[in-house]
């Protein structure tokens, strides 16, 4: 009879999993598309990248995802359960809530071994993806041949507009703009060309019978140069080879590093993983429901838990990069206290069991 009620639950427990992980997945891979898009308009992703750039977005944040969907498809296959009665005739056959937890166990296992995989290995390594095709994209951009009556982004900030463009490569009534956000850095020139200096990552710009405009408007620092010929240097984008930010470090290297940034991001990791034990074990004794409640009575409990828990940990996060003194003793201890919090649940609610099932 345990093993039948067992397989029963796991089953449903299972396509419960599938259909709101499925859910939330789509939610979070439909919020990557208008920030993804943005970019590729902005000429920073091309056009051909875009699918798989969203696929390593949505892969990047899936440690956020299966903690949440495990607790969340616990909650509603239990509520479930508990409004059709299902729950009262499974105690009346000898199911205890401990008994009830071995189903978890067996679907939160499996969830948890590829919450680890994709925490340490698959998450940062899909986020270094992505920043390499970025910066890739852009540096090709900028190297692309200058096309008449189009702005298109020059080395690293600047803008280049032209009139037209002989067979020669010889560029004619051109504009571009240079240098700081919010300082006036315009040049304009009857002719000039564009050559590439790969080696040293860099173009130079030769502008001939033309003017510079540098400064602030309106104020006295701003001034006309007019040339006759001008030359000049504008760095290109460069290339990642190598991912540098600690997110997207692989965990080999974060395990051998002592930087406050890499550790913070180390216990970020198994973090995720704690939390998936955590909140599979907290899911069960909060699932249940009594007597004249609904199905989705626990729903909203279960829902700020998980939020409350997952902002705490990137808040302390975020804290451990700053304080390395202290900031991994504090985020540990919220494992903790969330561990010892569910085995409670779970004990208190045992204990309620035996005195109700008591002669």
């Amino acid at each position: 009879m345990p093993r039948l009620l067992y397989t029963y639950l796991l089953r449903h427990l299972s396509m419960t999993w599938l259909a709101v992980v499925g859910v939330l997945l789509t939610v979070l891979t439909l919020g990557q598309v208008p920030q993804v898009l943005v970019r590729a308009a902005a000429n920073e992703i091309s056009a051909d990248m875009i699918g798989r750039v969203i696929w390593w977005m949505t892969l990047a944040n899936a440690p956020v995802i299966l903690p949440f969907g495990t607790l969340l498809a616990v909650v509603l296959t239990m509520g479930r359960f508990g409004n059709d009665s299902e729950l009262t005739a499974m105690r009346a056959v000898g199911m205890s809530p401990a008994k009830l937890l071995v189903p978890v166990v067996l679907l939160a296992a499996p969830i948890t071994a590829m919450q680890g995989a994709i925490a340490l290995h698959y998450a940062p390594t899909a986020l270094c993806s992505a920043i390499k095709i970025r910066a890739q994209a852009v540096r090709t951009l900028a190297l692309a041949p200058v096309r008449a009556g189009k702005f298109q982004p020059f080395g690293r900030d600047g803008t280049l507009l032209v009139d037209d463009v002989t067979e020669d490569g010889e560029l004619r009534n051109i504009f571009a703009t240079v240098g700081e956000k919010g300082v006036a850095q315009v040049m304009t020139a009857a002719r000039g060309r564009i050559e590439a200096d790969l080696a040293n990552d860099r173009l130079q710009l030769r502008l001939f019978d033309g003017r510079r405009y540098e400064g602030i408007p309106g104020q006295g620092k701003f001034r006309i140069i007019s040339f006759g010929e001008y030359a000049g240097w504008f760095a290109l984008p460069s290339t990642v080879s190598e991912c540098k930010r600690a997110d997207t470090l692989n965990t080999t290297q974060l395990l051998g590093s002592t930087a406050p940034k890499d550790r913070a991001e180390l216990h970020a990791r198994f973090g995720f993983i704690a939390m998936m034990i955590v909140l599979s074990l907290m899911a069960a004794p909060l699932a249940v429901i009594r007597p004249r409640e609904g199905r989705y009575a626990r729903l909203p409990g279960a829902v700020a838990l998980s939020l409350v828990y997952l902002m705490a940990t990137i808040g302390l996060t975020t804290w451990s990069a700053r304080r390395p003194d202290i900031g991994p003793a504090a985020y540990w201890t919220l494992h903790a206290v969330m561990l010892v919090t569910a085995v409670l649940m779970i004990v208190r609610q045992q204990r309620g069991s035996l005195r109700f099932s008591s002669p």
